[in-house]
């Protein structure tokens, strides 16, 4: 059974033009980046957990990823992107902590966007 992606595509179905990240991917690629940790980083990988340390500033990246955007991007904004995520079964929110979400089925996760990132 392949883990469903964004928009209900398998890696198969969805094939990413250049410059054409999704917000999880992004996440993911960031967490993976040294020089990104003061915007977001691991708590407990093993178990998918990250937090933004700098919400507004990963937030206004995402938002320069995006491009064609006139105004900077807030994190209000962007979680709404992040809560369809939660109905997705990718990311959910930890309860009671602030700026603090989980990747569901992390290692899928990985794998998935290895093979979306390849075609």
């Amino acid at each position: 059974q392949q883990l469903p992606t964004p928009y209900g595509c398998t890696p198969k179905t969805r094939s990413l033009k250049r410059g054409d990240t999704l917000l999880w991917m992004f996440i993911l690629e960031c967490l993976a980046d040294e020089n990104k940790r003061h915007l977001v980083e691991w708590t407990r990988e093993d178990a998918g957990e990250f937090r933004f340390v700098d919400p507004e500033g990963f937030a206004q990246l995402w938002g320069e990823q995006k491009g064609e955007r006139k105004t900077p991007m807030r994190f209000e904004v962007m979680t709404r992107g992040l809560r369809f995520y939660y109905k997705k079964g990718i990311i959910e929110k930890v309860k009671h902590h602030k700026h603090l979400f989980r990747f569901l089925k992390i290692d899928e996760l990985k794998r998935t966007m290895q093979k979306m990132m390849k075609h």
